[in-house]
């Protein structure tokens, strides 16, 4: 099992190699709708509407080596702390935790679990 290593502010991240989605756009967050036609114009009319603020987002799953540090993300997580996450290649995103599975014991000090990031 490979392990990349990334940064979550200034905490270590384990990464493992083939879990790890670098940071994409979710959506288009473009929608086409449909208005009311004007009473001499019977023909159904659209506009393009944009639906939010587009944001990346990237998943992986982390090893840590004691529930401590699985409790100081699940804190990240609960209070929306946004950190800067460094990944490879220069991805520098100021990201914050929308998604933290639960941890899985691999052994008594390994322990996995899902997260993802969202860009602030």
């Amino acid at each position: 099992m490979e392990v990349l290593t990334f940064k979550w502010g200034d905490t270590i991240l384990k990464v493992l190699s083939d879990t790890y989605n670098p940071p994409y756009l979710s959506s288009n967050n473009i929608t086409e709708m449909q208005v009311i036609p004007s009473p001499t114009d019977k023909r159904p009319k659209t506009i393009l509407q944009q639906t939010g603020t587009e944001r990346k987002t990237s998943s992986m799953s982390l090893i840590i080596y004691s529930l401590s540090d699985y409790n100081a993300f699940l804190d990240d997580y609960a209070n929306a702390v946004t950190r800067l996450f460094t990944g490879p290649e220069g991805v520098l995103m100021n990201m914050l935790i929308s998604s933290l599975g639960q941890p899985s014991y691999i052994t008594p000090s390994k322990i996995t679990f899902s997260i993802e990031l969202l860009e602030a």
